[in-house]
């Protein structure tokens, strides 16, 4: 090992006794961009696995948000949507059609992340960061890999994380050199930990299934935190670690009679609890606890971690930066979401779903849109439903009939944001790719 190597070794040794080196304010920070999928927020005075996890970094300062959402509910659309600080249409991306295929060129044309859009790691490469992505086999044949200077997938794509594995390739990429670091970390423990349907199509029991989640949490958050202190010990620059997932899970609650019967522990429909997700913002660069209550989006990462660094903003991200000094909540806010037939907006304690119900639909086909500018119609049940985010339940009932007038407000938001920042690109819209969207059997939505 090398002396620098040497010397870093002994302060994370220091730093797991508590004992870590002083911090220098004025250096660009290192960052820890932490993503779970399959980690859901709590619902409401029900603590569970968002929980287990805020409660085992004690009481230390940390910016929380209570109601942040995902801009996709499938992992690829949802964390290149992180990485990009972009829209999935936007950007634009879709998910693979073909999962049996490990070609990307037997792919729809949307299916890779394109050449000439920017990603986080990317950015940060052009102030001098050092970057790594290190995964438990969830990417769509590891499309955002290349995007990082360093790339590995974990325990050989097994889905639960090898931890001893994971903090060696961790410590030594951060030991390598005094240059600041951003360091990704995917990892598949909440997706592994939970049983699909059977062979016979039997179904898990939905209460024995929520105790294994919980014992997930409840065993991953004492990783994350020595992970958090050694990282935090081995530099003098401060940290920023972010830790969320790219989306939830449905853990079997009852379901409204317009939703489908998905697969228990499923993420086939956008709602609350699939959607709704945990958002902790910590680390040395973090001095005073705070938490946001109005909804936020996961795209908002990009534009606060670039932030601390002096990095430029990229026009086209629609995001906010939730650490400025001049963040004020605004009851106005919405966090918007979509993934196959659906759009979805959250706005105040509301959140508005519209469905078209076309089987194995993209959302980044502009046909979606057309069907969102069609007069809507308050009897087509299922088509918009609207639930009440505060329900101690979920999914909550159907409550669109009562509350028409809301049902039309939202979507007049939906609207918006989806022919501007989230309406399909351009390219979406060129005659041959958008015949390929349409002709596409893809299996499942994408």
């Amino acid at each position: 090992m090398k002396p620098r190597q040497l010397c870093i070794a002994w302060l994370l040794l220091l730093g797991s006794w508590g004992c870590g080196p002083r911090k220098d304010p004025t250096a660009n920070p290192d960052l820890l961009l932490v993503l779970l999928p399959g980690l859901r927020a709590d619902a409401p005075a029900s603590p569970a696995a968002e929980a287990a996890l805020l409660g085992a970094f004690g009481d230390r300062p940390l910016r929380s948000a209570t109601s942040a959402y995902s801009q996709s509910i499938a992992t690829y659309l949802s964390t290149a949507s992180i990485l990009t600080g972009l829209y999935p249409s936007a950007i634009p991306l879709c998910g693979f059609a073909d999962h049996r295929s490990s070609s990307i060129s037997d792919q729809p044309w949307c299916s890779g992340l394109p050449e000439g859009r920017s990603t986080l790691p990317e950015s940060l490469s052009v102030y001098g960061y050092r970057t790594a992505l290190l995964h438990t086999g969830l990417l769509e044949q590891g499309q955002l890999e290349d995007r990082f200077a360093r790339a590995r997938a974990l325990g050989a794509g097994a889905g639960g994380t090898p931890w001893p594995e994971l903090r060696e390739q961790a410590l030594d990429f951060w030991t390598e050199s005094d240059d600041p670091r951003l360091l990704v970390l995917l990892l598949g423990d909440f997706m592994a930990s939970v049983p699909r349907l059977g062979t016979d199509g039997s179904r898990p029991d939905a209460r024995a299934t929520q105790a294994r989640y919980l014992q997930t949490a409840q065993g991953l958050a004492p990783q994350l935190v020595d992970l958090v202190d050694r990282l935090e010990a081995g530099t003098t620059r401060p940290l920023l670690a972010a830790i969320t997932a790219p989306h939830g899970l449905d853990l079997g609650e009852p379901r409204h009679p317009n939703e489908p019967q998905a697969a228990l522990m499923s993420r086939a429909v956008y709602s609350d609890g699939t959607a709704q997700v945990p958002l902790l913002l910590l680390g040395s660069a973090v001095q005073q606890s705070s938490t946001i209550q109005q909804p936020v989006e996961l795209i908002d990462l990009l534009p606060t971690l670039l932030a601390r660094t002096g990095a430029t903003l990229p026009a086209s991200a629609p995001g906010q930066d939730l650490l400025a000094a001049e963040f004020q909540e605004d009851p106005a806010a919405v966090a918007y979401g979509e993934l196959g037939d659906m759009l979805a907006l959250r706005k105040g304690d509301w959140l508005l779903r519209f469905r078209t119900k076309v089987h194995h639909g993209s959302s980044l086909s502009s046909d979606l849109t057309d069907f969102l500018l069609q007069p809507p119609q308050a009897e087509l049940d299922g088509y918009y439903l609207l639930f009440d985010s505060r329900s101690s339940s979920r999914p909550q009932l159907s409550l669109h009939m009562d509350h028409w007038d809301q049902v039309l407000e939202l979507r007049q938001e939906l609207i918006e944001v989806r022919t501007g920042p989230g309406a399909p690109h351009a390219r979406a819209l060129e005659p041959e790719r958008l015949l390929e969207l349409r002709m596409t059997a893809a299996d499942g939505y994408w």
